[in-house]
């Protein structure tokens, strides 16, 4: 890849929506993926794909290599060609073989756009090797295709650089998708406590959960964003977010009644809510606040953000980091 001289990346404002396939298919058009021959070589692709698929889990990259390099030029049409493309190119990234995990990787994604991940790792590629603008294309169609997760996007190029790219903030802040927070009523996302499973599973619209299960959990990567925890009788007796994971790893950012953001303050939460009826300055040097209210406690956690500072939170100033409502008399998490 080229090293290109980084200059200021503009969102795109007036483009109709496009699926993530149809803006890769135009890179390809216009050359930035332009694909390349090749020869006859497949005998014994599929099972060396398998043997390969085997070792991914145990991060055993230089074994993949020495197992599928020999199939590089390989003609082999449809998914098997793009399973080749793809696991290759995946192994030279965590080898830091960026060069050739970025040809592999342009032509996993030229035969199959569709398929996030690859690109993911396409994108990675672009913007540790200097291409940057492309790399935010890449990111921001996975935005605008209503990507949720973006712990790999975030992480695979380097999360600190990435991060503290501005640009890259004010692509989630475009693309942001509000979770509406009630102080007033202790609800999260609609969902109250008190609920049966099956109303949570319903409100929030992911799959039912099993029964004997405490807690159900959302993640970004393998942090998770948030919890809901359950009692004996199945009702929910917990909600638990973690606002700072949401604010990095996810497009969500919370929105609170009282007229409060996401970026609100100890003393402004003081200031809508009232005085806490406890607080505590915790081990790591964060800042807890309880409320005690009628039908619900609230525990709210403030503290210096991880680097990278998100741009909006100023320097020296703690952030909202973890919400959580519980059932008055219920131990908390």
């Amino acid at each position: 890849m080229d090293r290109t001289q980084t200059r200021r990346y503009r969102p795109s404002k007036s483009l109709p929506t496009q699926t993530l396939l149809q803006v890769l298919v135009a890179l390809v058009l216009v050359g930035v993926l332009a694909p390349h021959g090749f020869a006859d070589n497949c005998e014994g692709l599929e099972s060396a794909l398998a043997e390969a698929s085997d070792l991914v889990d145990q991060h055993r990259f230089p074994q993949i290599v020495s197992i599928l390099r020999p199939f590089e030029t390989c003609s082999s049409d449809g998914d098997l060609h793009y399973a080749l493309h793809a696991e290759l190119g995946r192994a030279y990234f965590h080898l830091a073989r960026y060069n050739e995990a970025y040809a592999m990787l342009r032509e996993a994604v030229t035969s199959r756009p569709q398929h996030v991940e690859t690109a993911i790792y396409l994108q990675a590629c672009l913007f540790i090797g200097g291409n940057r603008d492309d790399a935010l294309l890449i990111f921001e169609q996975l935005l605008r295709a209503g990507a949720i997760d973006l712990y790999k996007s975030v992480t695979l190029p380097g999360e600190r650089l990435f991060l503290a790219d501005p640009d890259v903030w004010e692509l989630i802040e475009k693309y942001a998708q509000l979770l509406p927070i009630s102080f007033g009523e202790g609800t999260f996302r609609g969902v109250s406590l008190g609920s049966e499973r099956a109303d949570v599973t319903r409100l929030l619209g992911v799959e039912a959960s099993e029964a004997d299960q405490p807690l159900l959990t959302a993640r970004a990567g393998p942090k998770v964003i948030w919890a809901f925890a359950f009692d004996q009788a199945d009702r929910l007796k917990s909600i638990t977010i973690d606002a700072e994971r949401l604010l990095k790893y996810t497009p969500y950012r919370l929105q609170f009644d009282h007229g409060l953001s996401w970026r609100v303050t100890v003393e402004g939460m003081t200031s809508a809510l009232g005085a806490a009826d406890k607080s505590e300055i915790l081990e790591n040097g964060d800042f807890m606040l309880n409320w005690n209210f009628s039908d619900y406690r609230l525990r709210l956690v403030f503290g210096l953000p991880l680097a990278p500072r998100p741009p909006s939170i100023p320097e020296d100033m703690q952030m909202l980091k973890v919400v959580e409502f519980s059932i008055p008399g219920s131990p908390l998490n």
